[in-house]
């Protein structure tokens, strides 16, 4: 009976994980701060994880089928959001980890590590190995973009509890003394450990990063030499631009000078000796 619950608690923390992703993406219609790696590297686990339902899906309850359907299609959707509809919030700067550095380690390890060498059991056995790993593009990109957006620290949060549950019934088989998974127990418990590094990473939330940018008012930055150099410059040719605007606004004519529509008389040299004269002569007089 736990066994069961812890089964099934498990399946419903990893599905409740990529619908709350999905719905996110859908709603806002942005994956800002989303790895598209990881999801690759997820789509890859449950394609080659569930590969056998293609030829032996009749001997699964309806519900396993429909389970492992729904965790495959989930997947493949936020793949297609992030990659085709709404590319263009896709920090793709950010997601630079090279999952080949991922996926050729394991399949060799698929290889060497197996319940046994055919298609199905080998196909399987790599994709516990490579969902132990997938997680590393995200908190890659994280690390990079010095933020981690709430949905995705949320949906971590989920996946790892999923991955308590695997853990916790795998612990319980072996305390009945009942077969359990070595591969998945040892692949979960190397998960978990890449969970708590995305936990324990000081990164702030996307809303925390916000709020703090929002009360904190910007710093200025203090000026070098240079920048006091150009901005002295820049300040010298306004004050001479300012300067020739003032003198274009005062137009000389032949008989007067004209300034801001007033018209001030200009006396040139004959004229004032003309006026001198004037006076002499009705001094005389």
């Amino acid at each position: 009976m736990m066994m069961a619950l812890f089964g099934l608690f498990g399946l419903c923390a990893l599905l409740g994980a990529k619908f709350m992703l999905l719905a996110k993406i859908l709603w806002t219609k942005d994956c800002t701060g989303i790895s598209g790696k990881t999801q690759v590297l997820y789509g890859i686990v449950f394609a080659t994880r569930y590969l056998d339902i293609v030829t032996t899906y009749y001997t699964y309850p309806i519900n396993v089928s429909l389970t492992r359907i729904s965790f495959t299609v989930l997947t493949y959707c936020i793949v297609l959001s992030i990659f085709f509809f709404y590319s263009d919030s896709y920090q793709i700067k950010y997601d630079k980890f090279r999952i080949e550095l991922l996926i050729l380690p394991c399949i060799v390890l698929s290889l060497l590590a197996n319940y046994g060498f055919d298609v199905v059991e080998v196909f399987w056995a790599f994709s516990v190995y490579l969902e132990s790993v997938a997680i590393l593009p995200q908190v890659y990109m994280v690390t990079r973009a010095k933020r981690v957006e709430n949905i995705v620290y949320y949906y971590v949060s989920v996946l790892s509890v999923h991955k308590v549950f695997v853990i916790m019934e795998a612990i319980y088989r072996f305390y009945l003394n009942e077969h359990y998974d070595r591969i998945s127990l040892a692949a979960g418990i190397v998960q978990l450990m890449f969970y708590c590094d995305f936990f324990l990473r000081e990164v702030p939330l996307g809303d925390d990063l916000d709020k703090l940018e929002t009360a904190q008012p910007q710093q200025q930055v203090p000026l070098t030499e240079a920048d006091e150099r150009r901005a002295a410059k820049e300040a010298e040719a306004a004050r001479s631009a300012a300067a020739n605007d003032e003198l274009r606004e005062v137009v000389l004519t032949p008989t007067a000078l004209e300034r801001d529509n007033e018209r001030v008389a200009v006396v040139t040299p004959g004229d004032h000796r003309e006026a001198t004269a004037t006076n002499e002569a009705s001094v005389r007089t």
